[in-house]
């Protein structure tokens, strides 16, 4: 890291999020270089908080010049952590990503809604999500001959898809691959995505959606359902995810944590147009509110 330091020479370093390397850290601040961390978190019940880690990582974290937090709840963490014996700044300037999900959107566009059938959207789904949600998925198409599903596994390999063909197939459900069917639904209930990259506008076409890796690594990314203005649906591994604790805080989200959950929580939004216009309204607003968070973080590592 000393060696790295004296090559490139900068003038400031910048970490985000849970992207901090402490040597790197340790190295900048014997060398008077100064370090920023934007977008940071401490979850509740961190291990950063443990009685014997916390110690370690308040050197890490107090070896920083300024720390933006995304919220004020971690902003309280992080100063507790920190105590008092620290020169470190700590801020609460707001996460960066609403901001980047809403310009995405712009540039693309929002896909089309189906007119004639009810599409939920099944996004960034883990095997652990398929054990979850299959078995109640299926009784529910079979009860419901209108109901269409868009199904983007979290990798789109010839094995995963081939498991979930299956047992679409076993319960007499027609489906095909959205790309041979270029994202047309025509005559078939379910498309599964077998491709990457386009998630995020197919969220555009659904009244409601699912986001995986809730029941195994974590909750993917629930913004990009959240800015179509549609209900997010999501396990309960969120802790690491200020977005899925902003869309349960606000009413835009629900988490399930068990296939029965799943079904009644489908059932109630299929139903109920004004619960889901309501939710969804809820998960939209949670975008809006957060935004402006680049322009503040800019201004202040700019400034500083």
């Amino acid at each position: 890291m000393k060696q790295l330091l004296r090559t490139l020479k900068p003038q400031k370093v910048i970490f985000t999020s849970y992207d901090i390397w402490p040597n790197l850290i340790w190295s900048c601040r014997r060398a008077g270089i100064p370090t920023t961390l934007f977008a940071a978190r401490i979850v509740p019940n961190s291990t950063k908080q443990w009685p014997v880690l916390s110690n370690f990582y308040q050197h890490i974290y107090g070896a920083i010049r300024q720390i933006y937090t995304v919220s004020e709840a971690d902003h309280h963490r992080l100063e507790t952590l920190l105590g008092r014996r620290t020169g470190t700044e700590v801020r609460n300037l707001g996460n960066p990503r609403y901001d980047r999900v809403k310009e995405r959107t712009l540039q693309r566009g929002m896909a089309r809604k189906d007119r004639n059938s009810s599409v939920v959207v099944l996004g960034s789904l883990h095997k652990e999500d398929d054990e979850v949600v299959i078995p109640p998925l299926l009784d529910i198409l079979r009860r419901n001959s209108t109901l269409r599903i868009l199904w983007a596994p979290h990798e789109p390999e010839p094995e995963v898809i081939e498991e979930i063909s299956r047992r679409l197939s076993e319960a007499g459900i027609h489906w095909e691959l959205y790309g041979r069917r270029l994202g047309r639904f025509r005559d078939c209930q379910v498309l599964i995505v077998d491709g990457v990259g386009y998630l995020a506008e197919l969220y555009g076409r659904g009244i409601l959606a699912y986001v995986g890796g809730g029941f195994s690594t974590g909750v993917h990314n629930v913004m990009e359902a959240a800015i179509a203005g549609i209900p997010v649906l999501f396990g309960p591994r969120y802790r690491r995810s200020h977005e899925a604790e902003q869309l349960l805080e606000y009413g835009g989200g629900v988490c399930i944590a068990t296939a029965a959950e799943f079904h009644e929580q489908m059932a109630r939004f299929l139903e109920d147009q004004d619960l889901r216009h309501r939710t969804g309204q809820a998960a939209l607003e949670v975008i809006e509110a957060n935004l402006g968070a680049t322009a503040r973080i800019l201004q202040a590592i700019l400034g500083s």
